[in-house]
């Protein structure tokens, strides 16, 4: 079974999603283990050849039209990727993000991997929180993605509902849809001082930075705290870092100083009104940071009642909760550490996406 695997639209420069990014690595480096896979062909660009392992069944290409310009990456979705799986005469085309074409059919058969409906929820929720014609662009490639694949992957049981509801509005017939998941890779241990509160901020209006930063700015001054508060991504533009005190803003840093700063936090502080899965929490219990998180359907699902769940529209259920965080003895989050970590494993994730692609290939329902 050889599989052609979409990757030259990502790339850590321009992603607006490194929890994707980072998901579609994991796969097609995990998928080499896979049972039943005999080659992979990755399309690729030149950002993303040194995040890949090296393997005989593996080949990749760098195509430069996906990241060139908006017209590019049109053309890459629409036409492009098709005609490359065509040419390596693939038994598969792997989309990791989960946008299909719209205007042809996939010449080989078509698996997408969906993380959310998040366009759609901005339609209802934030209808201005996107250009018009990008959430329509989107929203076109969504609906031919559970129009025409053969098999939907999706991060959890709340995206596959979330799937499967969309499909009914749009009048489609059912997806074939299967609950892939998402695995994770324990860090090393750490010696570090807990010193740090980290918080996730972005300019998208679902991540809600003003409550982060209103939230945070309130609990600090009551509690007294002085270790550093950490706020990693870009805030809005009408949101302002406090002045004074303990605050630092690490503006989109690499991978490796967000893992730091994770190894030295004692709770990371996680806002949002919508998700497909919450990779933070987990990516900070694992860490040894108790997380602090939205209480959201994905994250419920995701984190199975360990952390520390907080109503959004409550400071004093988060300032309650985070004054939990700091006090949680360390065992308990090396408890709830080896537990996910147990649970949600690549090598389980991978098996799971080849076991469903054979077997709709031989004809048989998983």
């Amino acid at each position: 079974m050889d599989v052609t695997y979409s990757l030259a639209d990502q790339s850590p420069a321009t992603t607006k999603s490194m929890g994707i990014l980072q998901v579609s690595l994991k796969l097609a480096e995990h998928l080499l283990g896979a049972p039943g896979l005999g080659h992979l062909h990755v399309l690729g660009n030149r950002h993303l050849a040194e995040w890949l392992p090296k393997s005989p069944r593996l080949s990749i290409s760098e195509h430069r039209l996906a990241l060139g310009t908006r017209a590019g990456r049109v053309l890459w979705d629409q036409w492009r990727v098709y005609r490359e799986a065509r040419l390596r005469r693939s038994d598969w085309l792997l989309l990791p993000k989960g946008f299909a074409s719209f205007l042809l059919p996939c010449p080989v058969r078509l698996a997408s991997y969906v993380h959310d409906t998040m366009h759609e929820y901005y339609r209802a929720a934030h209808p201005s929180g996107f250009p018009l014609a990008e959430r329509r662009y989107f929203q076109a490639s969504l609906r031919a993605t559970l129009a025409h694949s053969d098999l939907v992957f999706t991060n959890s049981e709340f995206t596959r509902e979330e799937v499967l509801g969309a499909a009914r509005r749009w009048k489609l017939s059912p997806p074939n849809v299967r609950t892939a998941g998402i695995g994770f890779d324990r860090p090393p241990p750490s010696s570090a001082t807990r010193s740090r509160i980290v918080a996730l901020v972005s300019p998208l209006p679902h991540k809600r930075s003003d409550l982060t930063v209103e939230y945070l700015r309130r609990w600090q001054s009551q509690s007294g705290f002085d270790g550093s508060i950490d706020l990693v991504g870009r805030l809005p533009p009408h949101v302002a870092v406090p002045e004074g005190g303990p605050w630092r803003l690490h503006d989109r840093p690499p991978d490796s100083h967000y893992r730091q700063l994770l190894s030295e936090a004692v709770a990371l502080a996680y806002f949002s009104e919508y998700e497909g899965f919450g990779m933070p929490p987990v990516e900070a219990t694992l860490a040894g940071a108790a997380a602090v998180y939205s209480d959201l359907p994905a994250t419920r699902e995701v984190m199975e009642g360990r952390g520390f769940p907080f109503h959004l529209r409550s400071y004093d259920d988060f300032g309650a909760k985070l004054d939990a965080a700091i006090r949680a003895p360390p065992e308990t989050i090396q408890s709830w550490s080896s537990e996910l970590c147990a649970r949600r494993s690549w090598p389980e994730v991978a098996l799971r996406v080849a076991e469903a692609m054979r077997a709709f290939e031989g004809g048989r329902q998983l």
